[in-house]
């Protein structure tokens, strides 16, 4: 018998808006998208239980500020008469609509009176004109083909001042795309109602009175992925605990509010086969279709996953076509914790089992790996390492492979040859000298008498390579060359051995034999294990052609050698970490071109490419990132990099190498000093050079077994000499380094050499010898277009290039140099003795400089700013030829200018 509208009870409460609750979150976000969808237009807010989906709707409604009738349905409403009746019920609460006319009609449940109805509703409600909005909360109950009809006819013909809001855990069965087509869809998804972390904070903090830290609200946003209810859940649990710190490390899918709600809510809610389906693919942190099937033994699993996606089962979508899944954090912890009560630990071993050997069959080392261990499958992991583990090195990623191999038992290592040598490739690209060392130990100790042989070139080759690492270069030479001798000359252990031997004769430094051993190793870069000796033999190959003045074909080998890292990326897709070293040579480049912005773009990105597993590369960016932050006057910066170096290298065992970073570092004190008139950085940095030797002509070339740092910092010695007028030891050490310079082909020490010794020239007075010394310094910069040494050494160089410039024969690279300092100059030969004349402000300056009047002092008498006074002195400094205050005053009084 159908039940009339009249004897049909209705439960009043179903149709009150949900009070607020007092701990509420105004989310001010959403509830401005749902207060800008106009009339005519449909809202759908689909996400899993507990999402927060009808908290946010009832407190929009209760601030809409129009009509709002308000329908919160459950199992009973999946039939279409009483369907209507809470709808016109809910209207006519709201104030919506008045009476319906043909309600006694739908008693029958005709459907064609059923549509009468309904007309009459829509009528109704465009009728009225105002403002209104129909809220159907939990519409996942509604079954029935014949209730969603009824809604599917009101979307059709949504009446222009009607907003419909359908709030459901699972995508209702609508035709909504006309509407999404026209923009008359808004939707919200699990990825909007997610909790922000400034959501987050103030639902902990406002609303629950928790008190937690920024850090803590963080890590429990990230561990519920914002789910509303699992915040909830954290903060019930965290209510009268003394400390958050370890319940929040804690928190999972395990936790018992967490899981009473999910089991209640979600798992025990589905079929059979689905929740099997579920629990058997929690082992798995990403999902598809294919996956799936080989792990469960079944075949369906990509229409399972469709049905969980569209059921929105806290499955998370990891791509735009929907292969690729994962479960919500909360939710597959769960699941994980309910197949390990429910399944046996042999059971559980069989799927990880599968899942490795389907990742295995798709060439996927890292996930075959983590299941491999997770299935206690000892073999089948030695295998995966042994496969991939060389790709991984051969491309500079050491970190991936150290990550891979401490998942292996250790016995299982320590008794095999090849991983402990392994181990040792991957530690030293992580430049990790002492632990590589300690493997390559074990690997020797192990080997068999008819393995020793085999492995004699290799054991020694690793020792030469790890000496020069080390900083001990003539004994890793001499290693490295016995070495040679073992192998046939199309070994890979050929080519890495030659490439050390190539670093290890730039450390000397000797560029040209460098060279020569570079190239060999750069000619392995065809072979499929020939990548890693190619790129890194190429890029310092480069650097070798930098410092002999060969600029443009370094930059092209720079390129080349980026050229072969992404065709061997694009089919191994192992990253770009040995891109580190061609970013920075190009670096290198840039810097001494003076283009610094694009030198310091470089020089970050080695850095960034290299913490991928290469930290020679790391290091090596952050060298030249140094230089460039100096030039910047980024103190900074620069020390920030410099510093990182020498925590590498100490940690690595390379006393040497960190020595010479601390001569880069004092030389940017030294340039901060100078810059800013800091006596404290000049004096420390004095100091320094006095007890480390770089004052000493006889010391000096102890340190020149830097190669890579070592003309940067040794020419340090000779500026601080300069500084305290001890021209004739400066003018000594000059000489010894430049000798080494000329005979070793060290394009960038000659030109720096030569500049300081014009200016040592300039401040002993002879001016025609500091001009010629300037000019030959012109001369040798042109070819490669090196702009960055003159610049090194400020405005006191100015008025010494002018003169040379008008002599050089390369006027217009002559002319970019002075260009490059941006102050207006002229080609033009100056006065005798004098580069140009002092102005009358300059000499009034300087007689109160030679009084002994500071900056401050002389600027209050001649009523000018102080900044003022400081850049008239560094005029006088470049016209005179000289580097500060007593050089200047002395200078002068030779001249009779005082």
């Amino acid at each position: 018998m159908a039940v009339t509208p009249a004897d049909a009870p209705l439960l009043a409460t179903k149709l009150f808006v949900p009070p607020p609750r007092p701990n509420r979150v105004d989310r001010v976000r959403l509830r401005d998208q749902l207060d800008a969808a106009r009339g005519g237009t449909v809202s759908l807010l689909a996400a899993a239980a507990g999402s927060g989906k009808s908290t946010l709707l009832a407190d929009w409604a209760l601030a809409a500020g129009k009509a709002v009738a308000w329908l919160s349905l459950d199992a009973d409403d999946d039939e279409p008469i009483r369907f209507l009746n809470y709808i016109i019920a809910a209207l006519k609460n709201a104030g919506a609509i008045a009476s319906i006319d043909a309600l006694a009609a739908m008693t029958s449940g005709n459907p064609a009176a059923i549509d009468a109805v309904l007309t009459e509703i829509l009528n109704a409600i465009a009728g009225r004109g105002a403002p209104a909005a129909l809220v159907l909360d939990d519409y996942h109950v509604i079954e029935s083909d014949s209730v969603h009809r009824i809604v599917q006819r009101v979307i059709d013909h949504i009446p222009a001042n009607l907003h419909l809001i359908i709030a459901s855990r699972v995508d209702p069965p609508l035709a909504l795309s006309r509407l999404r087509a026209r923009g008359l869809l808004l939707e919200i998804r699990a990825s909007d109602l997610r909790f922000t972390p400034d959501e987050a904070g103030r639902f902990f903090n406002d609303a629950m009175g928790l008190g937690l830290t920024p850090e803590e609200v963080a890590e429990l946003e990230d561990r519920t992925e914002g789910w509303a209810v699992g915040l909830q859940m954290a903060a019930i649990s965290l209510r009268g605990r003394s400390g958050a710190r370890n319940f929040i490390s804690s928190f999972s899918g395990s936790n018992r509010h967490v899981l009473d709600y999910l089991t209640d809510e979600v798992l025990h809610r589905q079929p059979d086969d689905v929740r099997s389906f579920l629990l058997e693919t929690s082992i798995l942190t990403k999902l598809a279709g294919p996956l799936c099937d080989a792990v469960t033994g079944r075949k369906d699993a990509d229409r399972v996953l469709r049905l969980l996606d569209t059921g929105n089962l806290f499955l998370i979508p990891l791509d735009d076509v929907r292969f690729w899944y994962r479960y919500h954090h909360l939710f597959g912890s769960l699941l994980q914790h309910e197949l390990e009560r429910s399944r046996t630990a042999e059971h559980i071993a069989a799927l990880h089992r599968r899942a490795s050997a389907w990742y295995v069959s798709k060439g996927m080392p890292e996930p075959a790996l983590h299941h491999a261990v997770a299935a206690r499958d000892d073999d089948g992991a030695v295998a995966i390492v042994s496969e991939h583990a060389r790709t991984h090195i051969i491309a500079g990623d050491g970190g991936t492979v150290v990550r891979w191999i401490s998942q292996l038992p250790r016995g299982r290592v320590e008794n095999d040859v090849d991983l402990l040598l392994l181990h040792a490739r991957a530690l030293t690209n992580l430049y990790d000298l002492g632990r590589a060392r300690n493997e390559v130990d074990r690997a020797e100790q192990i080997v068999t008498p008819e393995q020793r042989e085999r492995y004699a070139g290799a054991f020694l080759s690793f020792r030469g390579m790890l000496e020069g690492l080390s900083g001990s270069i003539p004994h890793s030479i001499e290693m490295l060359e016995r070495a040679m001798t073992l192998f046939d000359p199309n070994d890979f252990w050929y080519s890495m051995t030659s490439l050390h031997l190539g670093i290890a004769e730039l450390m000397v430094p000797d560029p040209p034999k460098a060279e020569l051993y570079l190239r060999r190793a750069t000619a392995y870069r065809d072979r499929p294990d020939g990548l890693l000796t190619a790129v890194v033999g190429q890029s310092y190959g480069g650097l070798a052609c930098l410092w002999r003045g060969r600029a443009d074909e370094a930059m092209r080998m720079a390129r080349e050698a980026n050229e072969w890292i992404d065709a061997w990326d694009e089919q191994h897709h192992t990253g770009r970490p040995l891109s580190s070293l061609s970013h920075m040579l190009m670096a290198d480049i840039e810097h001494m071109r003076n283009d610094l912005e694009r030198a310091r773009d470089l020089a970050q990105r080695a850095m960034d490419f290299g913490k991928e597993g290469f930290l020679i590369g790391y290091f090596e960016g952050a060298r030249v990132l140094t230089l460039v932050a100096e030039a910047q006057g980024d103190w900074d910066t620069a020390l920030s990099a410099v510093n990182e170096m020498m925590r590498g290298y100490r940690f690595s065992g390379n006393p040497r190498f960190a020595d010479s970073c601390e001569a880069m570092r004092y030389h940017v004190l030294w340039r901060r000093g100078q810059v800013t008139a800091n006596r404290d950085d000049l004096d420390t940095v004095s100091r320094w050079c006095e007890t480390t030797g770089f004052l000493d002509v006889e010391h000096w070339s102890q340190r020149t077994h830097h190669g890579l740092y070592s003309d940067h910092s040794l020419t340090l010695g000779v500026r601080v000499l300069l500084q305290g007028e001890r021209y004739q030891d400066a003018q000594r050490l000059i000489d010894a380094l430049l000798d080494d310079a000329l005979r070793r082909e060290r394009v960038p020490a000659q030109i720096t050499l030569l500049i300081l010794r014009s200016l040592t020239e300039a401040a002993t007075n002879r001016m025609d010898a500091a001009v010629e010394t300037m000019k030959s310094a012109l001369e040798i910069a042109g070819k490669p277009r090196f702009i960055r040494p003159f610049l090194d050494e400020g405005s006191a160089v100015l008025p010494l290039i002018e003169r040379a410039a008008s002599l050089a024969s390369d006027r217009d690279f002559a002319l970019r140099v002075l260009s490059s300092f941006n102050v207006p100059v002229t080609l033009r030969p100056a006065p005798a003795g004098i580069a140009e004349p002092l102005s009358d402000r300059e000499i009034e300056v300087l007689k109160l400089v030679a009084e002994g009047a500071s900056n401050q002092s002389a600027a209050r008498k001649l009523f000018v700013a102080p900044s003022t006074v400081k850049k008239h002195l560094e005029n006088i400094y470049a016209k005179l030829g000289v580097g500060g205050r007593t050089q200047a005053v002395a200078r002068a009084r030779e001249l009779r200018i005082l």
